[in-house]
């Protein structure tokens, strides 16, 4: 038995039918099913008791003004293979319970609907695809699935500026040809020409941001163009429930008018506010995070139940709708000593600047 049968490669045929219709033909030959972790942007199954099969969010790409998508999907017969028995998970705690189950298997591969979500302008329909089963005895594979996508067109144009901080990620490694399954539809419908008033913006308070002066001009030696902003100014104008909100609420409309790509925040949380994160759905414990000032398209709190960026298993579930994409790469001095501030402005500069 050849097991290259089973490396990652989605390899994707997507063709446009009409301008509101595609149909993608993934393929799943080259997929690793015994060895997940060798699969480069997949992950595993993880409930207690289940195998360890391969899994992966498929994002596909959508024009800015795409409305009532509807789908279908058929995934070609199953191939048995005989093979080494999956890992099955081990019970584990989640922080707060001890979660454990006996042995469950799924009974067929699977593609769930995730929702409409955003990456900056750019809208997208998730799935989540499970394209090989394990019944206790044998493997089941499927080697390809078929999607086919329908919609309407808005009459009402919406933005289609590709976020900045693609242009960056890209830089450094293939980060659209892995999230998207139709990456070569991007710049079919979505732009990198737009205008900006700044790159990189400081948020922090007056007695503060003398310290980051040096920073600043070492910043602008690379040719980005920066600003400032005084937290105290965006905490009596902002809408918003609590600080944070109004933060974020903030760096919204600045990014809607004029995107851009840095964002450094310097105070520590009584100056310069956090947001919490409750990862486990309808969990008590929450983490403070800067992340959601990074993702700027997502809905947070879907739910409504004033915990932010619960887990989803699906659409309609808990905030399915924060897709932790980020807009902006966020960075935190967490300090309100200038000594130190400026310790640590010369330690960045000295390291960023080292190569």
């Amino acid at each position: 038995m050849n097991r290259k049968f089973l490396f990652l490669t989605i390899l994707f045929i997507p063709f446009l039918l009409t301008a509101t219709e595609l149909t993608l033909n993934i393929n799943f030959s080259e997929l690793d099913f015994f060895a997940p972790q060798k699969n480069y942007g997949w992950g595993t199954l993880s409930v207690p008791g289940t195998p360890q099969l391969p899994t992966k969010n498929l994002n596909i790409i959508l024009p800015p003004d795409a409305i009532n998508v509807s789908y279908s999907y058929e995934f070609a017969p199953l191939q048995n293979l005989s093979a080494p028995d999956p890992v099955i998970n081990t019970p584990f705690s989640d922080g707060e319970h001890f979660l454990s189950a006996c042995e469950h298997y799924p009974s067929t591969p699977m593609l769930k609907y995730l929702g409409i979500k955003h990456w900056g302008d750019i809208k997208f329909v998730s799935f989540s695809v499970l394209p090989a089963i394990y019944n206790g005895v044998s493997w089941h594979i499927c080697p390809s699935l078929q999607i086919n996508l329908s919609w309407s067109l808005n009459a009402i144009s919406k933005p289609n500026r590709i976020p900045p901080i693609l242009s960056s990620l890209q830089k450094n490694n293939q980060v659209i040809d892995w999230f998207f399954v139709n990456p070569q539809d991007l710049q079919s419908y979505y732009t990198y020409n737009y205008s900006k008033d700044y790159d990189y913006l400081i948020v922090t308070t007056p007695a503060l941001y003398p310290s980051l002066t040096a920073l600043e001009a070492y910043h602008q030696s690379q040719g980005l163009v920066t600003s400032y902003i005084n937290i105290n100014t965006i905490l009596a104008s902002s809408p918003g429930l609590t600080d944070g909100e109004k933060l974020r609420n903030y760096l919204i409309s600045q990014y809607n008018a004029h995107p851009f790509t840095y964002l450094l925040l310097v105070g520590d949380y009584d100056k310069v506010p956090v947001m919490y994160l409750t990862p486990e759905p309808d969990g008590n414990e929450t983490v403070p995070s800067d992340f959601f000032y990074s993702d700027l398209s997502s809905i947070i709190d879907v739910d409504s139940d004033g915990r932010l960026g619960e887990y989803s298993a699906g659409e309609g579930d808990q905030d399915y709708l924060c897709d932790f994409t980020p807009e902006l790469f966020v960075g935190r001095i967490s300090n309100n000593n200038v000594n130190y501030i400026s310790q640590i402005v010369n330690r960045t500069i000295s390291f960023d600047s080292s190569d």
